[in-house]
């Protein structure tokens, strides 16, 4: 799969897409999980021992150093990629034969919230380039 470009995932706030950019989509999805919505201060040395490495690789941790590094970074929790990757879920559940009551109670939801969202879902077009994180999601993504 070729590397995202900006332009290519509207779903993410343009610094998500800065970090994309730098250290790739699954690194980068893995920041926003640790840190979304807090701040990241990136080191100025990429050290091997660094807490970052186990969850994004040393090799992106020096990217990431190159760039921002000693940088206070603002992580974005990256609300509408969310919020989107979970409308798809719950119509995917529902089409593998859940019903609205079992949805309701495994999102936490109400049924008529359930039911509104489904028949908004199904109806729109699907979400722009909801493909590329739901790869990312299942393993089939290897941008890193």
């Amino acid at each position: 799969m070729p590397s995202p470009t900006t332009t290519d995932l509207p779903l993410l706030p343009n610094s998500i897409n800065a970090l994309v950019q730098v250290i790739g989509l699954n690194a980068t999805l893995k920041l926003v999980e640790l840190r979304g919505g807090r701040c990241l201060d990136v080191p100025r040395r990429a050290k091997p021992t660094h807490w970052l490495v186990p969850h994004i690789g040393q090799a992106q941790l020096v990217k990431l150093v190159a760039i921002y590094g000693g940088e206070h970074l603002e992580i974005a929790r990256c609300a509408a990629l969310m919020r989107a990757m979970k409308e798809q879920a719950i119509v995917a559940d529902f089409a593998s034969g859940l019903s609205n009551s079992q949805l309701a109670e495994k999102y936490r939801m109400t049924i008529r919230g359930i039911t509104g969202l489904r028949r908004r879902v199904e109806q729109a077009a699907p979400s722009v380039n909801l493909d590329v994180f739901t790869a990312f999601l299942t393993g089939d993504d290897n941008d890193t």
